[in-house]
């Protein structure tokens, strides 16, 4: 173990365009402050880190490490308050005002970060807390953008309380991997891990400060994306008629209903488009659960009802809203939000038992869906596993018939940078088309896009409407009620189990893995 080195704090002003900068960003508890203990060493004032419940890094501070056998004095480690899930501490839109408030005058200098470095707990088994928040995600790529994407160090921490076997800690990474730090690793973000070791914590400096070093612009500042622009933004924006709505249950709905569901992968923002129709100062909606729930959102106008600022899955159960009193269609709109198949909180079985319920319920009752609107994220620049699998049991749900009916609606397109993407929404949507789409689309599919507006949401809801004679029952609810086929057994069914099939396989293989690299 490394001597403890001497520490300096360091403020704006003493700051040198040479310094190493290193900002840690993360959860209350997560382990930001425990590895600046770990570089440094111990201090004659005691740790940073604390061990009880209570915050304890509550503003931003910035200490220097001095005389480095290989950095000398310029590294500089800057500690910042966390997204408190206890209400403690500063709320996480405070902490990115407080970070990019830092960031703007540092920058004013000349002064540009080296790396960030995004600490999260392996140990926590459900992304269901406060502290993976969508909009701190969104909010934390808006700080990093593109360019700045690849100083950053995704870490995961708390390995030692997994036990000897890292019981789920490698599953958890990977799905982290693949999902949620999918976008920003495409453009450069690293994956780290932080064991509680001097070896680990320097390995993730070395990693940001390697032969490839050099320091990129961050986007927050120069975007001035603080919470005086979204005030200022909101200010200008005028408001929406908002409609009122109630809950319908599936036995109260009748033929001449309009009645449009909305699914996609969670986060892709089904419920936001509901929400727009009705539309108020639209909300920051984060990442992962957005597109379809935003669309709801925007539909009835109640903004951030469904689309809540959680990584949770907002929607755990199938709701169905009837908008009343709208100027076109009186109270016959009816907008249904269902959970995604990569649900955090419940399996893939539980939430087709949910659908089939409700899907055969109105089936019986001869009352169709006149829509389904699939959701999908225009940002995403690959179309990863789970999307895929989404969409894949979506269109055994569906079946031939039932394609007509639907509208595959790409979301997110404000997140896409004005001048440095231009043309890049056009061309992943081609992409979708051509490769992904191109059977539905064959089948009566359409092709649609939400704008976060209340125009393009309605556009979406109109262009169903004109289609409403054309209404034909999904082969889920065929297979279900006229041909009693079992669950596993409809094609949505079998879709699933062939999935988890391959899950259980790749599952077993990086167990195995894991054995030898723990025994050998």
């Amino acid at each position: 173990m490394p001597p403890p080195y001497k520490t300096s704090s360091a403020t704006r002003a003493k700051l040198r365009d040479d310094d190493i900068v290193i900002a840690f960003i993360g959860e209350t508890g997560s382990g930001k402050s425990q590895i600046i203990d770990t570089l440094t060493g111990p201090q004659p004032e005691g740790p940073r880190a604390g061990d009880g419940l209570h915050v304890v890094t509550k503003k931003l501070e910035a200490c220097r490490i001095l005389d480095h056998e290989r950095y000398g004095s310029r590294i500089v480690l800057v500690d910042t308050p966390g997204f408190d899930d206890f209400g403690t501490g500063p709320v996480d839109e405070n902490t990115f005002k407080l970070i990019g408030s830092w960031l703007k005058k540092a920058s004013k200098k000349g002064i540009l970060l080296s790396g960030i470095v995004y600490t999260h707990s392996i140990e926590q088994r459900r992304l269901n807390r406060f502290w993976m928040r969508s909009d701190d995600l969104h909010l934390f790529s808006e700080l990093t953008g593109r360019d700045g994407a690849k100083n950053v160090v995704f870490t995961t921490t708390n390995w030692d309380l997994l036990g000897l076997r890292n019981y789920g800690g490698i599953e958890r990474e990977e799905h982290l991997k693949k999902s949620h730090w999918f976008h920003m690793i495409s453009h450069g973000a690293l994956v780290d891990r932080f064991l509680n070791t001097p070896d680990s914590a320097w390995s993730i400096i070395y990693s940001i400060v390697d032969e490839n070093y050099h320091k990129a612009p961050l986007s927050f500042p120069q975007k001035k994306v603080d919470q005086e622009a979204l005030e200022q933004d909101q200010e200008d924006t005028p408001p929406k008629r908002t409609y009122k709505t109630e809950l319908v249950q599936a036995s109260k709905l009748g033929n001449d209903d309009i009645i449009i569901a909305f699914t996609g992968p969670t986060g892709s923002g089904k419920s936001q488009v509901c929400h727009s129709s009705r539309l108020e100062l639209r909300p920051a909606y984060t990442n992962l659960d957005y597109s379809s729930k935003k669309i709801i959102d925007t539909l009835t106008g109640q903004q951030g009802q469904r689309a809540k600022r959680s990584l949770e899955s907002v929607t755990k159960d199938l709701e169905a809203s009837r908008i009343l009193d709208h100027e076109k269609y009186g109270s016959r709109v009816v907008l249904v939000d269902t959970p995604g198949f990569d649900d955090s909180s419940r399996t893939d079985a539980q939430i087709l038992e949910l659908l089939d319920e409700w899907l055969r319920k109105t089936y019986e009752k001869r009352v169709l869906l006149s829509g389904i609107v699939y959701t999908h994220r225009i940002t995403d620049p690959r179309m990863p596993g789970t999307p895929h699998r989404n969409l894949l049991v979506f269109s055994e749900l569906t079946g031939r018939k039932g394609t007509k009916n639907v509208v595959l609606a790409t979301t997110m397109w404000d997140r896409l940078h004005p001048t440095k993407e231009n043309g890049l929404g056009d061309k992943r949507e081609g992409a979708l088309k051509k490769e992904y789409w191109n059977l539905m689309i064959y089948h009566g599919a359409a092709v649609d896009r939400f704008l976060n507006t209340s125009d393009s949401a309605w556009s979406i809801v109109d262009n169903i409407v004109n289609k409403h004679d054309q209404k034909a029952p999904l082969l889920f609810q065929q297979q279900r009620v006229e041909q009693e086929k079992s669950l596993p057994q409809t094609s949505a069914g079998e879709a699933l189990e062939q999935d988890l099939a391959r899950l259980v396989k790749n599952h077993k293989k990086t167990m195995k893995k894991s054995w030898w690299s723990l025994h050998r």
